[in-house]
């Protein structure tokens, strides 16, 4: 009998535990009640074109072992750093 993992919330948790799920071929189904995901972290456009992020979540390598391999395995290291 195949189960499905239901995971309510698109924010930065449900996004990174529904990949973890689909990666090890569980059937996972994402549930958000907001039509954009992210939950707490945004993205605003200007009218220039320029986008700027604002959320309170950090993300930044070496964080902790999971933010790392999100980092490396999902994003595939195309990402850029900095210094805070």
């Amino acid at each position: 009998m195949n189960k499905t993992i239901v995971i309510i919330g698109g924010g930065l948790s449900g996004l990174v535990s529904a990949n973890i799920c689909s990666h090890l071929g569980v059937d996972t189904v994402l549930i958000e009640k907001n039509n954009l995901l992210g939950g707490g972290n945004k993205s605003k456009k200007d009218s220039h074109g320029n986008i700027f992020d604002y959320g309170y979540h950090a993300l930044d390598e070496n964080r902790s072992l999971l933010t790392t391999k999100f980092f490396q395995k999902v994003l595939k290291n195309k990402y850029h750093k900095f210094r805070l």
